[in-house]
């Protein structure tokens, strides 16, 4: 992700904020990161951001990647995502995490007012 963030410093901001204490509550609900973020005014904001649905294909291929590999399936099971499984992915053409801000759905990065 960082990659996709040279010129937004969205991350930089996102990290900032959560190191922080800033983020009051988050949640993943359909598909959908939802959270409360506490910024400079006094009433915290809140944030949505999408992405798009695996395909079928997409999590199968997931899935054998996870099942065939017993460190990559312990790594995940203690909350981790390696670096490697992200690559492995990535050489059968199927990423895990979006390459663009564009891969987003519309409403990503979405705030209002709490």
């Amino acid at each position: 992700m960082e990659r996709i963030d040279s010129n937004t410093n969205r991350l930089t901001r996102g990290k900032r904020y959560a190191n922080g204490g800033m983020v009051k509550e988050i949640g993943v609900k359909d598909g959908e990161v939802l959270a409360r973020v506490q910024g400079s005014r006094p009433t915290p904001y809140r944030v949505k951001i999408s992405l798009k649905n695996f395909s079928a294909e997409q999590k199968e291929k997931m899935k054998a990647l996870i099942a065939g590999d017993p460190a990559l399936a312990s790594a995940l099971a203690l909350g981790k995502l390696p670096e490697e499984m992200l690559l492995k992915l990535a050489k059968q053409r199927t990423p895990f995490l979006p390459g663009t801000w564009g891969e987003l759905r519309k409403g990503a990065f979405h705030c209002r007012a709490n």
